[in-house]
């Protein structure tokens, strides 16, 4: 029989949390400043998908890149699930285009919002380690990617049945 927690990480999984989705932000951010830059960076973010499906690269790397630094600007001492799952959406779009300094900022802050919001092993924060982790590894930074990336395998290992192919 499945522990309550191990089904919960494989509907997760089967739903996509672990494929690349982000889980949805529920709390509202509350604060008017916070609220506007999330705002912005959201235009901005949807520019640049529309931009990525016109195939205009240029474009897209240009809204990423000032959407990633105006919201890594934000305050990242709290949590903010909104601010969270937008930096990871933004540093996933940024792995597509090939932006890759500004994909590594973003995943680090998206990183930095879920480690203070989320259990070590939640499929949204392994997620994101995944994410930062390929993106330091395409860089170059092997050094920086290991520990995220073997952190990542020991979360699944012991969140997935030993006979999961994921492990």
């Amino acid at each position: 029989m499945l522990s309550v927690a191990r089904h919960a990480f494989l509907i997760a999984l089967a739903f996509g949390c672990l494929a690349g989705r982000s889980t949805p932000a529920t709390e509202p951010a509350g604060d008017p400043v916070l609220e506007r830059a999330l705002a912005a960076a959201r235009d901005r973010y949807e520019g640049a998908r529309r931009s990525n499906a016109a195939g205009d690269l240029d474009a897209a790397r240009s809204q990423i890149e000032t959407a990633v630094r105006d919201l890594v600007a934000l305050d990242a001492a709290r949590p903010d699930a909104a601010a969270g799952d937008l930096a990871f959406k933004l540093g996933r779009l940024a792995q597509d285009v090939g932006a890759l300094d500004a994909s590594r900022a973003a995943l680090e802050f998206a990183v930095a919002q879920r480690k203070l919001a989320l259990a070590e092993d939640d499929p949204a924060f392994v997620q994101a380690r995944f994410e930062l982790g390929a993106t330091l590894y395409a860089i170059g930074d092997l050094q920086a990617a290991r520990p995220l990336l073997e952190g990542v395998i020991a979360a699944r290992e012991r969140a997935l049945p030993v006979d999961h192919p994921d492990i």
